[in-house]
């Protein structure tokens, strides 16, 4: 089942960021827990291109990262019948340029560092143990090898990350292990910088406990052009107990939560993403569920973000059906 509601009103500054390529490249997960990674026009939220492959998984093990000098696509995921991780790289068009599925460890939330050419991520070491590291890909070896960096604080566990291509900062959401995905309020943020040569000099890394005044954040995105770390997250405030799926600033040395900027009525908050679309120009989309039955119902939210931090919303599409369960993961098509 499959229903499209689209919006007619589309703001300036999606146009523009249409006309410089910027969109989205999202993986949307059905009923059946079928992943599919997809091209959305974030001016329309209409699907512009679909990859082949197709795969079952439990969430939220998909991650998405892009590398901005080529237009290639990473995502890495946890298809239930395989052993381990699979690792996709796609080009722009999201034809499938190389699958790695013999990795010997497990690995996610990767993040690619374009003036570096490589990977940042996070390596699973023991069923607790977590390790911040440099990854980089060999299609001839049919490898992924993985350069330990940081150890994260024992049983926490990284729950959404983004990157600073500017200044080659790694951002990480991380939970104390509660035994369930995104059910506790004790977070922190790590700030890895990665400016320097890591074969020589130890990264600089800040751990930072999150304030964010009873939001469970859920994921961060970082904008260079603002310097700024938005991050989005699920609220519950009202006197009748309904959820609010809220988008905020993150003080990037403190990890406080210091401004609010979109708030809406929601059941579940899906990937936020800064979306570069020229000078003077800041646009952040963000996936909000606002029902789950009969069926799922999904809203893609444009932000407009100006320098005093004020904001313009647009709902781009609505999204409802079986087709919908969740959308998992998102990374800039660029």
């Amino acid at each position: 089942m499959l229903t499209l509601l689209f919006i007619v009103a589309v703001s300036t500054a999606a146009v523009c960021a249409r006309s410089l390529s910027n969109n989205l490249v999202v993986t949307r997960q059905d009923s059946s827990n079928a992943g599919q990674i997809q091209q959305v026009d974030i001016t329309t939220g209409s699907v512009m291109a679909v990859a082949d492959p197709s795969f079952v998984f439990s969430f939220p093990h998909v991650e998405m990262t892009s590398d901005s000098n080529t237009g290639d696509v990473y995502v890495v995921t946890f298809p239930v019948d395989a052993p381990g991780p699979v690792l996709f790289q796609l080009n722009h068009d999201l034809n499938v340029t190389y699958t790695w599925k013999n990795v010997p460890y497990s690995f996610f939330d990767l993040q690619y560092s374009p003036n570096q050419k490589t990977l940042y991520g996070i390596k699973v070491t023991t069923t607790y143990g977590r390790v911040l590291s440099n990854f980089t890909t060999n299609q001839a070896a049919d490898s992924v090898t993985a350069t330990e960096l940081y150890t994260l604080p024992y049983m926490w566990y990284v729950n959404a990350s983004s990157f600073d291509p500017a200044n080659s900062r790694y951002f990480a959401l991380i939970n104390n292990f509660p035994g369930f995905e995104n059910s506790t309020l004790d977070q922190q943020l790590i700030v890895a910088d990665f400016s320097q040569n890591i074969a020589t000099t130890q990264p600089a890394v800040g751990l930072f406990p999150i304030d964010s005044q009873n939001m469970l954040v859920q994921f961060v995105t970082y904008s260079h052009s603002l310097k700024t770390l938005f991050c989005a997250g699920m609220t519950k405030k009202t006197s009748s107990g309904a959820a609010q799926a809220e988008v905020a600033i993150m003080d990037q040395t403190s990890g406080i939560v210091t401004k609010r900027v979109f708030s809406k009525t929601a059941t579940a908050v899906g990937p936020l993403m800064y979306v570069p679309n020229g000078p003077g120009r800041n646009q952040l989309t963000v996936y909000i569920q606002t029902a789950t039955q009969p069926v799922p119902v999904w809203e893609l939210w444009s932000l407009t973000v100006h320098s005093d931090a004020s904001v313009e919303s647009t709902l781009v599409q609505t999204y409802s059906g079986t087709d919908f369960k969740f959308f998992a993961g998102a990374a800039v098509s660029y």
